[in-house]
């Protein structure tokens, strides 16, 4: 793979973790992981035979390693945040990584995609594993925990709203935010170059939307005077069924589940000639289960329009 590379990085312990799952969920290939050994046995009980890409296990004095059967040219996920913190740390509460890096672009996704989707018919459901990506478990439960506090410190001085602009929302309160905390900034980034390809012109403004549990989103296309093609929404809090419909055909539609902690991307065909809506409470439903409804909080990253348009 052109432009791949090898890192050697400490990463903290929850994020091994993190990484850990990832990979059992086919979601990431790494090369090769290092830890101290003290934290072997729980990394053993974490990775052992828990994953056909994970293919080996060796303990050592100071270290354990774990290989997958991905060769460094399979190696396709990137994780700029990680990147970032590749300075060497002493402590033993953290591990090394190495990795094969490229653009997060290539990353495939399709492996449990489809079992979030349900789709009027064939033609749309390809359509929509093409269009409407879902990536369960993009962050952790404490970078979740992370982002909400920040949001937090602005929505809890405002009410929420049952009237909007354009009658598109009902129960909600919302901010748009260019800056974050120097513990979330990367989190903001890694959505941002996991939905749009490398050098796509962006909007600065990050759109919080906080949903109360009696919300809901009404059936709309975003206005094509104030975003590009792709929508990317991390959703934290509380599992919503969102509905898209085709504008001129309502028997083609697609109903998906996002759960706390995934993020959607919504682009082209999608996000041009779906309407999209987030389900009240009393019509959650997802292939014939009720989807209990909390409150909702995305926060949503979208490329410029063109300046063609």
């Amino acid at each position: 793979m052109i432009g791949s590379r090898s890192l050697l990085i400490r990463v903290p312990l929850p994020t091994f973790s993190s990484i850990i799952h990832r990979v059992r969920e086919g979601l990431q290939e790494v090369g090769e992981l290092v830890y101290p050994s003290r934290t072997s046995k729980i990394c053993k009980r974490t990775t052992s035979n828990s994953h056909p890409r994970l293919i080996q296990y060796k303990s050592g004095k100071s270290s354990s390693t774990i290989g997958l059967r991905s060769t460094p040219l399979n190696c396709q996920f990137s994780y700029p945040s990680l990147q970032a913190s590749a300075s060497p740390l002493q402590s033993s509460e953290s591990l090394s990584l190495r990795l094969c890096s490229s653009s997060v672009n290539s990353l495939n996704h399709s492996q449990g995609h489809s079992r979030l989707l349900e789709c009027s018919d064939e033609r749309t459901q390809g359509i929509a594993e093409k269009d409407f990506i879902i990536i369960e478990n993009f962050v952790t439960e404490e970078e979740e925990n992370s982002l909400l506090r920040e949001v937090e410190k602005f929505l809890k001085k405002v009410h929420y709203e049952y009237d909007h602009w354009d009658n598109a929302i009902h129960g909600f309160r919302e901010t748009e935010k260019s800056r974050w905390s120097e513990v979330n900034s990367p989190i903001i980034q890694r959505i941002r170059d996991q939905a749009f390809p490398a050098g796509s012109p962006q909007l600065t403004l990050v759109h919080v939307l906080d949903l109360a549990q009696n919300g809901y989103i009404k059936p709309h296309v975003d206005s094509v005077k104030f975003c590009g093609s792709t929508i990317a929404g991390l959703c934290l809090l509380s599992p919503v069924v969102m509905k898209l419909v085709h504008e001129e055909n309502n028997n083609q539609w697609v109903n998906a589940l996002l759960n706390p902690r995934s993020l959607y991307i919504m682009r082209d065909r999608m996000r041009y000639d779906y309407t999209h809506e987030v389900l009240k409470e009393e019509e959650s439903v997802f292939r014939g289960n009720h989807v209990p409804r909390q409150r909702r909080i995305s926060i949503m990253c979208r490329t410029e329009v063109p300046q063609s348009s």
